[in-house]
């Protein structure tokens, strides 16, 4: 199978993680980072180097080129994932050692982790992050632009708003 090409859109500690997933998922290649705090050509991580800004501003329309946004932050998550879908196509991450129903639904853009089970008819929306351990039981609604952080439970029925971000840990019981 051809991997397709993807940009890394930050270069923190999250990023780190993202790109360890991208890898081992093993669907795409990773063409380098896009990066405000570093020089195009600075090595972020091994052999992965800055290509861009993180606005992407000497990069062309390229549809067939695939994104994923590694910044924790929900508004910057947000506000570089609305941008670089106009130019580009958002990944969808799932590392291989989590577990996701084949009845769940995951938005684009965003990312399983490690670890993570995502159970029957939940639905996980736009540019989300699913951190490390996570559980989101049957019949779950996660918004958009929303970080589930490490540990997260969130039981049968429950709902969680757009750009919401949990507690590590944190248990989320259904009003139902």
């Amino acid at each position: 199978m051809e991997r397709k090409n993807i940009l890394i859109i930050g270069a923190g500690a999250h990023a780190k993680v993202i790109l360890e997933a991208i890898l081992l998922q093993d669907e795409y290649h990773v063409i380098g980072f896009c990066v405000d705090t570093m020089a195009i050509g600075d090595t972020v991580f091994a052999d992965y180097s800055v290509i861009s800004d993180a606005r992407l501003t000497n990069l062309p329309h390229t549809p067939s080129l695939y994104f994923v946004v590694a910044i924790g932050d929900n508004a910057a998550r947000k506000e570089f994932y609305n941008s670089a879908q106009l130019k580009f196509t958002p990944a969808t991450i799932v590392h291989p050692r989590s577990y996701v129903s084949a009845k769940a639904r995951v938005g684009s853009g965003s990312v399983i982790l490690a670890g993570a089970i995502l159970n029957a008819s939940s639905s996980i929306g736009v540019n989300t992050i699913v951190n490390l351990g996570v559980i989101v039981d049957h019949d779950c609604s996660i918004g958009d632009h929303a970080h589930l952080s490490p540990g997260t439970i969130v039981g049968s029925y429950a709902s969680i708003a757009d750009e919401t971000t949990t507690s590590i840990g944190q248990i989320i019981v259904s009003s139902k």
